[in-house]
């Protein structure tokens, strides 16, 4: 029990990881598809230093605390959600994504200079890993 909400901690879990699997996938098959690698290259100095690859193992791992994060709000929330498995997944990673993920990236856009493009793949990333990532969270942890 959390909060008086009977949570499957197993369920939860292995929502989590398979959350956190898409996530990763699709931050990284985006940045290879859209082309934007070379603005990172052309605004060096804008970026950390990373010699070597713990900063993607730290991408990663926040990938997947997103999504175990994301699969435990769809534990407390999906009896509320209209719809269930992934449709519902789906819902919640939106509402998600509309609630935090785009202020973010307007908040960044409006105050930071970073190109416009990397933003706009930014938040086009972030839209599609609570999309398709809820929608696993949410097909696994379908209540019977």
């Amino acid at each position: 029990m959390c909060f008086g909400v009977k949570i499957n901690w197993g369920k939860w879990l292995v929502a989590g990881i398979l959350g956190g699997i898409v996530y990763a996938v699709v931050s990284n098959v985006l940045m290879m598809v859209s082309g934007t690698s070379v603005l990172y290259t052309e605004t060096a100095q804008l970026w950390k230093p990373m010699m070597d690859s713990s900063w993607f193992m730290g991408m990663i791992a926040l990938n997947f605390i997103a999504a175990l994060l994301l699969a435990f709000a769809y534990a407390m929330l999906h009896k509320a959600l209209p719809f269930s498995g992934a449709k519902a997944g789906a819902v919640l990673g939106f509402l998600a994504w509309l609630a935090v993920g785009l202020p973010g990236m307007l908040i960044t856009y409006w105050t930071m200079a970073i190109p416009t493009t990397i933003v706009v793949e930014w938040t086009i990333n972030g839209l599609l890993q609570t999309l398709l990532g809820g929608a696993v969270i949410g097909a696994f942890y379908k209540v019977k």
